[in-house]
């Protein structure tokens, strides 16, 4: 199942109409437009253009009082960092579109920009936080009706439950496949078809993988997007033991990962064929495309394709009877398990290290809100003290020329009795 930065990515790029700003000229808000959709076609190609053009895009919007199209400026910054994956930068940016959003009480922005956040906890292992993220902005989706929106978190909360191993995640992603129909979102109609396609294979429940896998291979076409389909359908082929047709669907997939050069599918591609020549006792041809496939596994790195790839071998090994192999990938096979094992308890440190970062920052900020309302509390006072003075003062004034006329008078009066 592809990860939630893919979906984000998917999502984000679509950006609602800003609209007419507020106490400014169509001319003006025009102008602040033009610049968050230049800085938007950046993204992914040209980093210090994207943050030039959208900081260009918030100083117009502030002297034009256009609080909208700072929020789009803002996230378009946002997005660079998270592609980089500087989620403590990608926040600071988010969370000011969000706080603009919530300001003006857009709920079309703070339903975007809430889901694009649970995307950030969701990357740091923090499934609970991106969970309640993006069903609020589900809620705000729903409440304005906004589809795109609605299908952004519905996708993102499938995915969400999906990698908890909930099957309530199929709930999430059927609702949300009719909807990137309607919108025309190829792209996204794709991707949520093949994810359950591959939810209904885990659940050994054939008849369905195939049916959406074929769905996102209709609109795929013979796009790298197609490669996922042809793979799992070849996985269905083989485990109802029809052999030919899983080989054909795995050659295509091969086929088109090498057409495009994605190295991953290659790798599931290879392997594919590989469990399939395996099936059928071709031991030799299986040890092959096993071969291949652990030469680009180990190239790019690809643990999880790696720890299958050791396991079946080490299977294949011992059915030979050649058990020095079998231990041997046994062992390669425990080894980079423990690995896995440790990268994932490595990520819940890290999100634990990126709760801790985020407080800080937070504390730090309420610090320096603090000691600015400190400062502007004593200045003030001293205000407040300095004008008692010379409000003192000034009375002291008045009685003294009180005084002083009454004792002047009082001499005058005594010189006529005289």
């Amino acid at each position: 199942m592809k990860l939630i930065k893919s979906i984000i990515l998917l999502f984000a790029m679509f950006t609602i109409s800003s609209g007419k700003a507020q106490k400014s000229t169509l001319a003006d808000s025009t102008i602040v437009n033009k610049l968050i959709d230049s800085s938007k076609s950046f993204i992914g190609t040209d980093t210090s253009k994207v943050i030039s053009l959208a900081k260009q895009a918030i100083e117009i919007a502030k002297k034009i009082n256009y609080p909208k199209g700072e929020a789009y400026a803002f996230k378009n910054i946002g997005l660079v960092y998270y592609l980089q994956a500087r989620y403590l930068e990608t926040l600071d940016y988010w969370n000011q579109s969000l706080e603009i959003f919530e300001k003006i009480k857009d709920n079309v922005g703070r339903s975007n920009i809430l889901n694009n956040i649970a995307g950030v906890y969701f990357n740091q292992g923090a499934d609970v936080k991106a969970l309640e993220l993006s069903l609020k902005s589900l809620q705000l989706a729903e409440q304005v009706g906004d589809t795109l929106r609605i299908l952004s978190a519905l996708t993102t909360i499938g995915s969400i439950y999906y990698n908890k191993k909930d099957p309530i995640a199929l709930d999430y992603l059927l609702r949300a496949l009719p909807l990137s129909e309607r919108l025309g979102n190829t792209a996204a109609y794709i991707v949520i078809s093949g994810n359950i396609g591959e939810i209904y294979y885990d659940n050994n429940e054939d008849d369905k993988a195939l049916k959406f896998y074929q769905k996102a291979l209709k609109e795929a076409k013979n796009d790298v997007s197609a490669i996922f389909a042809y793979n799992g359908i070849g996985k269905i082929y083989l485990r109802e033991n029809k052999y030919e047709s899983a080989f054909q669907n795995h050659q295509k997939a091969l086929d088109l990962s090498e057409k495009f050069d994605d190295k991953l599918q290659i790798v599931r591609s290879l392997k594919g064929l590989a469990d399939l020549n395996a099936a059928q006792n071709k031991n030799a041809i299986a040890f092959e495309y096993y071969m291949r496939a652990k030469k680009i596994a180990e190239e790019t790195n690809s643990q999880i394709e790696l720890k299958d790839i050791y396991q079946t071998m080490a299977k294949l090994y011992s059915r030979d009877k050649d058990f020095a192999k079998a231990f041997q990938y046994q062992s390669l096979y425990s080894t980079i398990k423990d690995s896995l094992y440790n990268t994932e308890s490595k990520k819940k440190l890290n999100q634990l290290q990126f709760d801790f970062d985020l407080a800080k920052k937070q504390s730090q900020i309420e610090l320096l809100t603090k000691d600015t309302a400190i400062q502007e509390l004593n200045i003030k006072r001293q205000k407040t003290l300095k004008n008692a003075l010379l409000g003192g003062l000034l009375f002291l004034i008045v009685i003294a020329t009180i005084i002083y006329r009454n004792y002047r008078n009082k001499v005058k009066i005594n010189e006529v009795l005289d």
